[in-house]
């Protein structure tokens, strides 16, 4: 009795549902075969559907991201906006290539060291194990391979007057790594 309760109330779920493919499971105007096809597709779904939920669940739990609002702005005014100028590219590994011996896997070192110069987010090298990388002073390395003020400008002008980029733009530490911006708070 009580079986045939739930098995009714099961069919009326699936038959009315807008979940898309459980009105195909119920439906008795369908082969055995259509229905036990929609089943299975159904089923393969909910479960890929809880693998991406946990994946989620797992990615914010580790992986979490803070957001800040800034409000330095408020006691600050200035009609002109903030410039600033990233190194996005252009690292030559050669400097630092006589540290390396045979054994140390350069190519792993100089990824890592990439995603650091260049932090889009995301560091994908840290997915890795770098066994060389304790080896080496990663911080003296990055600040080697990061390039000056005079490497990254090679002029500024302004209304057609020509200014000294490197006295105007200040280096200011970002996520980015390091940047050079005029009229920041920021910059020192």
């Amino acid at each position: 009795m009580k079986k045939n309760v739930i098995i009714r109330k099961l069919r009326f779920y699936c038959s009315h549902s807008h979940l898309h493919g459980l009105k195909y499971v119920e439906s008795n105007e369908r082969g055995i075969l259509v229905r036990f096809l929609w089943a299975i597709i159904f089923i393969t779904y909910c479960v890929l559907m809880t693998l991406v939920f946990i994946s989620c669940a797992k990615s914010y739990q580790e992986d979490s991201i803070s957001f800040l609002t800034e409000t330095t702005y408020l006691d600050w005014n200035t009609t002109f906006p903030s410039v600033s100028v990233c190194q996005q590219s252009g690292v030559d590994i050669s400097i630092i290539k006589d540290k390396f011996d045979e054994r140390d896997n350069i190519a792993t070192l100089e990824f890592f060291i990439t995603d650091l110069l260049f932090f889009s987010g995301s560091c994908y090298a840290c997915q890795t194990e770098c066994y060389t990388c304790p080896k080496f002073n990663i911080s003296s390395i990055v600040e080697k391979l990061r390039k000056p003020c005079n490497s990254v400008f090679t002029q500024c002008r302004w209304n057609s007057i020509e200014f000294n980029c490197c006295e105007t733009f200040l280096p200011m530490e970002t996520e980015y790594g390091l940047c050079f911006s005029f009229n920041s708070l920021h910059t020192v």
